[in-house]
């Protein structure tokens, strides 16, 4: 299965070995989850990620680690057309 993963979920895993978003992360690699996020939510995560004590070491050693980067792509299937 995969999991898309958002920055707040990232930072939160990053910050606290307790909660519910790290339970995620140390879960994954025993199943067939694969934990997928955005280029644009690594560059909110690097953003943030020094505001939280101890989440840097965390999101370098465990939770980035455990990602796939998947590219932001924008579809449109209609032309955008202003008056």
């Amino acid at each position: 299965m995969i999991v898309f993963v958002d920055t707040s979920t990232i930072v939160a895993a990053s910050g606290s070995a307790r909660g519910l978003s790290r339970l995620l992360f140390d879960y994954a690699p025993k199943t067939d989850w694969q934990l997928v996020t955005a280029e644009y939510c690594l560059e909110e995560v690097e953003r943030n990620i020094g505001k939280i004590m101890g989440a840097p070491e965390a999101w370098k050693a465990i939770v980035k680690p455990r990602l796939a980067i998947v590219p932001s792509e924008i579809v449109l299937d209609r032309p955008i057309v202003f008056e």
